[in-house]
């Protein structure tokens, strides 16, 4: 059994709260301004943030733990002084396994303070988008896509960024990343999580003339 770490550092989060010269590290936050956890028995990495309107702190990852490591979705919530909070299904926060295998690339904090968090899983090596809505209390909204959890089975995809457009009584996800071959690529679902297939070719444009990623 191989020993993981995980260490997180916020090095740079800032706020007006006290008297401080713009720019300045916000010394408060965490220990000497930066939030770092270790756990001896996995492996964890933080790939985006988010900022709910309390000012609480939505960190997206990855979790990998066991022998060999087995990696699934990570999501976690700390308070403005970087403090870890209660949230999700786990005494650490989110945890979901797809296949073994998943990244959660990015996060969206949604005006409701409803949370996007979006990546890929790999259950035969090849990358295929996903989609969680969790609830502000980090477990997954049953109202969307198969509890809480949109998995693309479809077309290959490297997600690497979220967004939506629309307002919150009508709007739709928006991912985008890049192909297999590295073109970019983007594809919509709605807010109920399913495939916008009036977008695109069933919900996928590929933009074959470049390379790169949106």
């Amino acid at each position: 059994m191989k020993t993981f770490i995980l260490i997180f550092s916020f090095a740079l989060y800032t706020t007006a709260l006290i008297a401080q010269d713009a720019g300045d590290l916000y010394t408060d936050f965490g220990t000497g301004g930066a939030f770092t956890e270790t756990w001896s028995d996995t492996l964890t990495l933080a790939n985006d943030m988010g900022i709910q309107w309390d000012g609480t702190i939505i960190v997206a990852g990855t979790m990998a733990a066991g022998d060999p490591a087995e990696e699934q979705i990570f999501v976690m919530k700390l308070s403005d002084a970087g403090d870890i909070l209660p949230f999700g299904n786990t005494s650490r926060g989110f945890v979901y396994d797809l296949a073994d295998m998943e990244t959660a690339t990015c996060i969206m904090v949604l005006p409701d303070d409803n949370i996007l968090v979006a990546g890929y899983y790999r259950p035969a090596g090849e990358r295929l988008p996903f989609v969680v809505r969790l609830l502000p209390d980090g477990m997954p909204d049953e109202t969307f896509a198969d509890h809480g959890v949109f998995a693309g089975e479809e077309i290959t995809m490297d997600v690497k960024d979220i967004d939506v457009f629309g307002n919150m009584e009508s709007y739709r996800i928006i991912l985008g990343g890049e192909d297999e071959t590295g073109h970019p690529q983007l594809m919509v679902i709605d807010q109920s999580g399913n495939v916008d297939n009036a977008f695109g070719t069933e919900g996928f444009v590929t933009y074959e003339g470049r390379t790169g990623y949106y």
